[in-house]
């Protein structure tokens, strides 16, 4: 998650709507093409299906440590990216979740990708997941899977 200081300012929350859509709809088709790609990793925005892509996002940093550079052609931080906005999409898709831009209390005209349920209680940013590989108590690598049947219920 950012704070207020790393987030890039937007003129306004209209500028940042497009911003982000955009965003999100660049990694969904960077999802789209991951699946295409990688058939054995089953990526349809169902619950279990936060196990695969974090098993994928696993492979990716794992083959960095070892310094095989290209893996999938993507970076750790760009799947990073992936990850928060496929989090998101879960959501939206089994949930009352919905696609949302809001503004950083802590900075004016800062604005992030979130998913907010339909009763306003709660909000996942979606914009990155930093460092999820340093997380620690996930040694069974299914940390995204619980979270969310933790919060569906």
């Amino acid at each position: 998650m950012k704070t207020a200081k790393d987030r890039p300012a937007h003129k306004s929350r209209q500028v940042a709507e497009r911003f982000y859509f955009s965003y999100r709809d660049r990694a969904l088709s960077e999802i789209e093409e991951l699946k295409n790609k990688y058939s054995n990793y089953t990526l349809d925005f169902s619950p279990d299906s936060l196990i695969n892509i974090e098993k994928l996002y696993f492979d990716i940093v794992d083959r960095k440590k070892y310094k095989i550079h290209s893996v999938f052609g993507l970076t750790i931080k760009r799947m990073e990216e992936i990850l928060a906005v496929y989090i998101g999409q879960v959501y939206v898709h089994n949930t009352d979740f919905k696609w949302i831009v809001d503004e950083d209390l802590f900075g004016k005209n800062k604005f992030y990708l979130a998913v907010k349920s339909e009763n306003e209680f709660m909000t996942i940013e979606c914009t990155r997941i930093t460092g999820h590989y340093k997380m620690t108590g996930n040694k069974t690598r299914k940390a995204l899977y619980r979270e969310f049947k933790k919060n569906e219920s």
